[in-house]
C-alpha cells in the first residue's frame, strides 16, 4: 500500500503589538539608546523614526490595530509518502516500511510591531527526512514461538 500526502497553506500572519518602551534598559543588560543608533528608532522628530512616538500613536489606536513595515505571513508545505510492502514467504513474513517527508515553513513575522526596520526576520525550516524498516518473522517450535527480527533506519537532512 502506498500513501501520498501534501499539504500547503499560504496565510496571513500575526503581528506583534508594541505595549511598551524601556527608555533605558541598563538593568536588563545595556542600552540600545546610544547616538550611533538615534536615526533608526530614537530622532524624536517622527513617527517614522522615533519608538516613543510609536508607542503613543499604538496606543491611540489600540490593541486590534497596528502599524508595520511589512506584512506578516506563515507558508507553509509539506509532502510525505509512505508504502508497506509485505510478502509471505510460507514459513517467514518478509515486509518493507518505506517513508519520506519534507517540510518547508517560511515565517515572515515583524516582531516590532511597528513601522520601524528593528525586528524583522525570515525563520526558514527546510526538512527533509527518509526512513526505512525491514522486518522478518515468523513462527518455530511447531507454533508455539513467535519471532520477530527489525531493521530501523532514518536518515534527516535539515540543510534540504
Amino acid at each position: 500500500m502506498t500513501v501520498f500526502d501534501y499539504y500547503q497553506a499560504n496565510e496571513a500572519g500575526s503581528s506583534q503589538i508594541l505595549y511598551a518602551v524601556y527608555p533605558n534598559a541598563t538593568a536588563r543588560g545595556g542600552s540600545a539608546r546610544v547616538p550611533a543608533l538615534a536615526p533608526l528608532f530614537d530622532c524624536g522628530i517622527s513617527v517614522n523614526c522615533d519608538i516613543d512616538l510609536q508607542l503613543t500613536r499604538q496606543k491611540s489606536i489600540g490593541p486590534s490595530r497596528t502599524f508595520v513595515d511589512m506584512p506578516s505571513s506563515v507558508n507553509t508545505k509539506l509532502k510525505g509518502l509512505s508504502n508497506t510492502t509485505t510478502v509471505d514467504l510460507g514459513n517467514i513474513i518478509l515486509k518493507n516500511i518505506f517513508g519520506y517527508r519534507s517540510v518547508d515553513v517560511n515565517v515572515f513575522p515583524d516582531l516590532d510591531g511597528t513601522p520601524l526596520r528593528l525586528a524583522e526576520v525570515n525563520q526558514l525550516t527546510k526538512t527533509k527526512q527518509i526512513t526505512d524498516e525491514l522486518q522478518l518473522s515468523g513462527k518455530a517450535l511447531n507454533g508455539k514461538l513467535n519471532w520477530y527480527l527489525a531493521d530501523f533506519i532514518s536518515m534527516i537532512d535539515p540543510t534540504a
